[in-house]
Parts: C-alpha cells; sequence; structure tokens
C-alpha cells in the first residue's frame, strides 16, 4: 500500500444543509443530459422505448428472479453483513487504485457504515431507494488526497460531464479536469465552501446488475448504483456516531462536512482496487477488480 497520508438510517438522514442531489457502461438510456423525475429513469422522457427500457429494469429490480421478493431480502442482507463487516474493521483509510486513480479518503473514528434497508421510528424496515446496491458512509471531509477518475458520466447542473478527474490535497479539491463541460465543475465548485469536499465515499460491487446492464440512467437513484461513488457536498450526519444530534455549525468538528449541495461522483469500475487500513493498522482488501472481498 504504501505511506498512508499524514447506526440505523434510511440513506443516514440528509445531507448537512442538503439543497439537492444532482448527479448520474457507457450505452446510455438516452443522451439526454438531464436528471430525470423522482423513481422514472431521464431516459424514460428522452424517447426510449418503454419496452426497452422495460427490458433493462426487470434484472436491475431482480423481477427476472423466481421470487423476486426473496432475491430482495437475500440482496439486502447481503449489504447489512458488509456494512457490519467495515464497522467491524474500524476503517480509518481507504485507498483506491486504478486506471487514473490513486486516492486515499480519511474515514473518521466514530464512522457508521450504512447499506440495505432502513427502519421507521416504530421499527419497520422499509427500502428508501430501490434499486439499492452501495454500502457507504461519512468520510473525514479534511482526510481525502490524491487523484480520482470519474468513471462514467455525472450530470452536475443539469449539464453532462464526461471524463472528470478530481486532485485532492487535504480534503479538498485542489485541481481538476473534465473531457466535456469541465466549466460546470468549475462552477459547482464555488457553489459554498464545501461544495470542494467529499461528503460521502460508496463501495458498489461491479456485479451491479445497473453496472452490467451497461447503461447510465442520468437518474442519480440508478446511477449511483453501478459503481463505487464519492460525493462533493454535504455530509450524512448520521453515517457519524452522535451526529443526527449536531448543528451544522458543531458538524465540521467531527469530521462531517456541510454543505448546500451533494452530487455523486461514480469512480468505481472492474479495474478498481480499494484496500481498507484500519486504526489498528492492519490491512484489508474490501474490493478487488470491482468486487467484493469482504
Amino acid at each position: 500500500l504504501g505511506a498512508a497520508p499524514g447506526r440505523d438510517t434510511s440513506h443516514a438522514g440528509t445531507p448537512a444543509a442538503d439543497a439537492g442531489n444532482t448527479g448520474g457502461a457507457e450505452t446510455p438510456a438516452a443522451d439526454a443530459g438531464n436528471s430525470g423525475g423522482a423513481g422514472t429513469p431521464a431516459a424514460a422522457a428522452a424517447g426510449v422505448p418503454h419496452e426497452t427500457l422495460w427490458q433493462a429494469m426487470r434484472p436491475i429490480l431482480r423481477l427476472d428472479q423466481p421470487d423476486p421478493a426473496a432475491a430482495w431480502r437475500e440482496h439486502t442482507e447481503r449489504l447489512k453483513r458488509r456494512a457490519a463487516v467495515l464497522d467491524e474493521l474500524h476503517v480509518e483509510w481507504l485507498h483506491f487504485e486504478g486506471p487514473g486513480t490513486d486516492l486515499w479518503v480519511g474515514i473518521p473514528d466514530r464512522a457508521i457504515w450504512v447499506g440495505g434497508p432502513g427502519k421507521t421510528p416504530d421499527g419497520l424496515e422499509f427500502l428508501p431507494n430501490l434499486p439499492t446496491e452501495e454500502v457507504f458512509t461519512t468520510p473525514d471531509y479534511r482526510r481525502t488526497t490524491g487523484r480520482v477518475a470519474v468513471t462514467r458520466p455525472v450530470t452536475v447542473m443539469n449539464k453532462v460531464v464526461r471524463g472528470a478527474w478530481f486532485e485532492f490535497s487535504d480534503g479538498k479539491v485542489v485541481d481538476f479536469g473534465a473531457e466535456t463541460n469541465a466549466e460546470v465543475i468549475a462552477r459547482y465548485l464555488e457553489m459554498d465552501t464545501g461544495a470542494a469536499y467529499a461528503g460521502e465515499i460508496a463501495l458498489v460491487d461491479a456485479g451491479s446488475p445497473i453496472f452490467q446492464s451497461g447503461r447510465v440512467f442520468y437518474n442519480i437513484l440508478f446511477d449511483e448504483n453501478a459503481a463505487c461513488h464519492i460525493a462533493l457536498g454535504g455530509a450524512y450526519p448520521g453515517c457519524i456516531e452522535g451526529g443526527e444530534k449536531l448543528t451544522d455549525e458543531e458538524l465540521p468538528s467531527i469530521g462531517a462536512n456541510v454543505s448546500f449541495v451533494h452530487t455523486d461522483f461514480m469512480i468505481g469500475s472492474e479495474e478498481i482496487q480499494v484496500t481498507a487500513r484500519t486504526y489498528d493498522g492492519r490491512e484489508v482488501a474490501v474490493l478487488r477488480d470491482g468486487r467484493f472481498a469482504i
């Protein structure tokens, strides 16, 4: 690895001061360049035949399984187990390596990993997002460093950005580029002081049916579940023990970023390796060639 740089929620609550999440291999469902309506892929409004879209959605929603409900129960239990393993490991750093990527993401000491169902106040389990493939937490916004390549198109401020990359130092984006619409990233990073810092890190297996479909939906509730991603902007306070009780003024003291924006940038692929360094000094393979090793 080399030297590292010097509990129950539906999506761990709303990102701190969040005003909305905009975002999104590479056969687009439609090259429309918008994020679409909640729960409906942008492709549906962009002229893709409904039958084509439905056929793509069947495996993504596990409707191709003999018992879809049982398949979802099994899948969400697997996500919960992965989150529990990451909690037990007590991860201090995640190291992402791959083409164009050598990124260290610091994880708070009291981080909580979330995956699978949430619970209502009276204890009823439910899936706030369907589909769901991610296991995620809030990174320490002060401790991201290195370079990362964005592996899938992302919709930022209603413009499709392709071929993006970011360079971080002491948590902040200090350089960036893109093949298309780089100027949109520049505007985004100036939205507020937290827009240039990470608020979420999520792990997604490359076996995700969304990734395997080869499609981009330009709807973040679908596209974030295709690949590992890092969000720039507000953190999820519920992903740090005690975070939900803190004010926006107090959250930075525990490493939780505060911002009015939150956009996921997909950084995963079948060429990505992710290794955890724990607080007690162990190194543990988390993903190898995009697939979970835990």
